[in-house]
């Protein structure tokens, strides 16, 4: 008589359609999935993607998705007109998560919590949430009263994790982040020639510092070639990149490249990367992606870059928001400085930040929150 075992299903709640940071992360953790567990993907079908979408990566996985009317818990969903349609969503939800009947639902960001008291009322499930956010102020409150009846919590940073609040910090394991790119670059720093390149790749969200960076630029005069990638968001409060570069004293030496599907190549072709968020990065996976292509980062001293960058040694750490701070930083950095701190970078990533490491730590989560018990004849 043969033995095989039964198939569980994870459903995973995600945020969005898109494929930046929290997306990517979600295509890794269900990598990481036993095989004796099955992921299906719910995902929002409140906001269109503005550019590379998940569904379509999940698509080409072969891992099976669907989008539909499900919860998040947006500021657009607070006002009291929308209050109906959050618990409209969240009934559907529910319904959608019932119909699946999973062994494990994981809700892949703080904006999943909504559903979470909801969940209880299924019975016997386990839930495994993801805190990718620094939680604060009186959405912390809220935010830990959702999350009380998780079954574990997982942050992506030691940030993420002091900034949690009630019974979710007795739940709570800090994984980081990983990165899948094991292979060395072959473009290295030592053959670039001519002026230094300095890289920022990110949404432009009004906290993400652009503005900080521009002001340290002109600040600095202009010293070198500045590239910026990324575009607005699809919601919330942005920054107006192009109009800013128009009214530097040099904007040839920036261009704007707007958003790519990889940034490997930008990244092989410039010498720094500048991650100059204004407020704490929760974590800054684009940073470890640098530090695996042997790419020293530039980074506000806050959050998860103060965890990942070593100051002087991997990547060069500023006073958030001081514009001043950063133009010293930017005027005095040499291309010698950025084969040594790179050599650097590519250990730290090798030694923290590598895709088995996070992968063995997710796997062994998954194992102990719902062990391969069963078996069919």
């Amino acid at each position: 008589m043969n033995n095989r075992t039964i198939r569980k299903n994870v459903v995973f709640l995600h945020s969005s359609n898109e494929m930046y940071g929290a997306d990517r992360m979600l295509l890794e953790v269900i990598n990481a999935l036993p095989p004796y567990l099955h992921a299906i993907v719910l995902i929002p079908n409140d906001i269109a993607p503005s550019g590379p979408s998940l569904s379509a990566e999940l698509e080409t996985r072969g891992i099976q998705y669907e989008v539909s009317d499900i919860a998040i818990l947006r500021r657009a969903y607070l006002r009291p007109a929308m209050i109906p349609q959050l618990l409209y969503r969240t009934l559907k939800t529910v319904l959608a998560i019932k119909r699946l009947d999973p062994e494990i639902v994981y809700l892949t960001t703080s904006s999943s919590l909504i559903t979470a008291p909801a969940l209880r009322v299924l019975g016997r499930r386990k839930v495994i949430f993801h805190c990718q956010e620094i939680w604060s102020g009186r959405e912390a409150r809220l935010l830990g009263i959702l999350a009380r009846g998780v079954t574990k919590c997982i942050c992506i940073s030691n940030p993420a994790f002091s900034a949690l609040r009630g019974k979710v910090t007795e739940k709570a394991v800090v994984i980081e982040n990983g990165h899948r790119d094991a292979r060395e670059p072959t473009t290295n720093i030592a053959g670039h020639r001519g002026a230094i390149k300095f890289l920022i790749a990110s949404r432009w969200n009004a906290w993400k510092g652009h503005g900080t960076l521009l002001d340290a630029w002109e600040e600095a005069d202009s010293p070198g070639e500045l590239i910026i990638a990324g575009g607005p968001p699809p919601v919330g409060k942005s920054f107006d990149v192009p109009t800013r570069v128009l009214q530097l004293s040099n904007p040839r030496s920036v261009r704007i490249v707007g958003e790519v599907s990889n940034i490997r190549e930008l990244l092989d072709g410039c010498d720094f990367l500048i991650v100059p968020s204004d407020d704490p990065e929760p974590f800054g996976l684009v940073a470890i992606e640098a530090f695996s292509r042997k790419r020293p980062v530039i980074g506000s001293r806050g959050g998860g870059l103060a965890t990942i960058i070593s100051d002087g040694r991997d990547g060069f750490l500023y006073s958030p928001k001081s514009s001043i701070d950063l133009a010293e930083i930017l005027g005095r950095v040499s291309r010698t400085d950025a084969i040594s701190a790179g050599r650097i970078a590519r250990q730290t990533y090798e030694k923290r930040y590598s895709i088995s490491v996070f992968t063995t730590a997710m796997t062994a989560v998954f194992e102990s929150v719902a062990p391969n018990t069963h078996t069919q004849s």
